[in-house]
């Protein structure tokens, strides 16, 4: 949130009665013309270019459009009663978007109760559409969403990514005309392309440094500037497929203000690391946790060339390895229907629930590991909020009651202040699809156009 969006929300938060309170944070926080922020002993300089009015202006019909994408329909007075926006500045706002395009009225509401005019409803509009492109291990997934977010199509497409580089391309190319057809979108109303690949990934220059399916592929993978010659009237987003799925909690407003680690749990396990905006970092490698070393003595090798990394000492095949060191215990067990299970993590914690001696024995070991790992993650980046994506989302209760006694034996970690922990369990397609939204969503809405005045006005 910038220091100007600050100060908005103060003012809003005050009763419109309170008029001295009013005067006396105009008198605080703006020093001269140029909107001189005071920060109590230290002064920090923020000067717009453009008037105060202006930004008002800017920044109500911003928070005026997000609420009318966010519902089905709405009412002047609904969107006053959110945002506490008059409602004059609120008709001159929706007279504007709808010289835009961007919304339009659907009929008249119900009177209340007392009687009176019926309002009239709108409801968000917009012909653009996103399309959503995220790689797994067997196949590419593609999904078109509108500027609500909702799905209009989606497809897989099965792949082998020991193929080359160059029938990737192939295969990407007429499946996008392809999908396009299908959802009967014309080039003109496709706004943006958002690639997701795991891997080391450039988001600046779009270029992909290391991808983990293809490492036959090579390095410096240029994609974004192969998709812009293909489309060079859309936006092309090529990014990390760990950070799309962790900014998809962006969209939701309990999290926009935190320090964020979303964990994502699937093949490997890496994370995202946001404050306000998702962090990458000089080399793209920030939230590589998945290479933290955690037992130096550990005997394999991880794909990175170092020992004991964090992935591996969770990873399935060491869950599996676990099992099978328990010859006496492992036929009495009822994990041993689900070794060689597709989802044996999961079934893991279900049987740990269910009180499977075995399986709570290795439960307790990962919950130890995942301990180490979060007080690394305190140590470099201290979050307030701890999300579990993918596979280890699923942990269950007992998982939970072991990781919070592991967590207090770092004793100098306050346990009422330490990072809440949340497990998202939506599927991972869903993640990299609100993600991909996002991003581009974003850059779509920043548009200044939208916010200016009518010719009317």
């Amino acid at each position: 949130m910038t220091m100007l969006e600050m100060r908005i929300e103060i003012w809003y938060r005050i009763p419109k009665q309170n008029e001295k309170l009013k005067k006396y944070i105009e008198k605080k926080f703006y020093k001269n013309e140029n909107m001189r922020w005071s920060m109590g002993k230290e002064e920090e300089k923020y000067t717009k270019d453009a008037s105060m009015p202006s930004d008002l202006k800017y920044l109500n019909r911003k928070r005026i459009l997000q609420m009318i994408r966010n519902e089905q329909v709405v009412s002047v007075n609904d969107i006053s009663e959110a945002t506490r926006i008059s409602r004059p500045t609120i008709k001159r706002a929706i007279q504007s978007f709808e010289e835009k395009g961007l919304l339009v009225s659907v009929g008249k509401g119900s009177s209340t109760n007392t009687g009176g005019k019926r309002p009239e409803l709108y409801t968000f509009c917009c012909e653009k559409v996103i399309l959503c492109i995220y790689l797994e291990k067997k196949y590419i997934h593609f999904a078109i969403l509108n500027m609500k977010n909702e799905c209009i199509r989606e497809k897989e497409v099965l792949f082998n990514y020991e193929d080359t580089f160059e029938k990737f391309q192939h295969i990407l190319r007429h499946n996008i005309y392809l999908i396009l057809q299908e959802a009967e979108t014309s080039y003109e109303d496709l706004y943006g392309i958002s690639l997701a690949i795991g891997g080391f990934v450039d988001r600046k220059l779009g270029i992909v440094r290391f991808c983990a399916l293809a490492p036959e592929w090579g390095r410096n993978i240029p994609i974004k500037a192969w998709l812009e010659e293909l489309f060079p009237k859309q936006v092309i987003v090529v990014e990390n497929l760990v950070r799309i799925a962790g900014g998809s909690l962006l969209l939701e407003e309990k999290y926009r203000s935190k320090r964020i680690v979303a964990i994502y749990t699937e093949e490997g396990i890496s994370a995202c690391y946001i404050d306000g905006e998702v962090l990458t970092g000089r080399n793209a490698l920030i939230g590589e946790i998945g290479h933290m070393t955690i037992d130096y003595s550990d005997k394999e090798v991880c794909s990175c060339g170092s020992r004991g990394c964090f992935e591996r000492m969770v990873s399935e095949d060491r869950i599996k390895e676990k099992l099978k060191e328990n010859p006496k215990k492992l036929p009495c067990s009822t994990m041993k229907q689900w070794i060689e299970s597709d989802e044996l993590i999961r079934h893991l914690f279900e049987e740990a629930d269910k009180g499977d001696e075995l399986a709570k024995e290795i439960v307790s070991y990962v919950a130890e590991m995942f301990s180490l790992i979060l007080k690394n993650i305190a140590i470099n980046f201290d979050p307030e909020i701890i999300v579990v994506q993918g596979k280890y989302a699923y942990a269950g209760e007992y998982f939970e009651s072991e990781l919070k006694e592991a967590r207090k034996k770092a004793g100098f970690f306050p346990e009422e202040t330490a990072s809440k922990l949340y497990y998202d369990m939506r599927p991972l397609r869903e993640l990299q699809r609100f993600g991909g939204y996002h991003e581009l969503a974003e850059m779509f809405f920043e548009n200044p156009q939208f916010y200016e005045g009518t010719t009317l006005e």
